[in-house]
């Protein structure tokens, strides 16, 4: 066993079928929105008008590669802070709150935004571990390629990187360059 260890309180979310976690300590709120709270500014994508604040919508399953985007009122979104700011990720369920023991994924991944672990959840699954600030960049990354080009962005803000998952080998792997997550 290794000397120390780093345990999170996360709150697993699905997407697609795949899951993730999120430290409950950056969530400040999770909702179903109403259609009037979704408004489209050009070139910035969906906003979620919650009390007065605007709040920046991000398709976590596009973002990935793992879907195509999913209507923010018939999904959940997990509204983040990150340095002061807020985020909404759009996730097609919350499936609860867990402690989680964070694997660190290795030099290969340094440069992986919006990832800063992963971890094997209760039902044997592997669980990336979402880091916000990330997520966020790299969302801004893709939102500026789409505003230059006014066209659909075919790559995610991973410069085309797709995220996979073998549930049966305790595995994920980034453009088939496999992590092995294992206690």
């Amino acid at each position: 066993l290794p000397l120390t260890l780093a345990i999170i309180d996360g709150m697993v979310l699905r997407v697609g079928a795949e899951r993730f976690i999120i430290q409950t300590i950056t969530v400040e709120q999770a909702l179903r929105p109403r259609p009037e709270q979704i408004t489209t500014v050009q070139h910035k994508g969906a906003v979620l008008n919650v009390r007065g604040r605007l709040i920046p919508l991000v398709q976590l399953g596009a973002l990935f590669g793992l879907s195509d985007p999913v209507d923010p009122c018939e999904a959940m979104v997990v509204i983040a802070q990150y340095a002061g700011q807020e985020i909404g990720l759009i996730v097609e369920e919350l499936l609860g709150q867990q402690q989680v023991v964070i694997k660190t994924l290795g030099e290969s991944f340094k440069g992986l935004r919006g990832v800063s672990g992963a971890a094997i959840l209760g039902d044997g699954r592997v669980g990336l571990i979402l880091e916000v600030s990330g997520i966020v960049a790299a969302h801004n990354a893709s939102s500026l390629v789409d505003a230059r080009s006014n066209t659909p962005n075919d790559e995610n803000a991973y410069g085309g990187n797709v995220i996979s998952f073998d549930k049966n080998q305790n595995t994920a792997a980034v453009d088939n360059e496999e992590i092995l997550v294992s206690v």
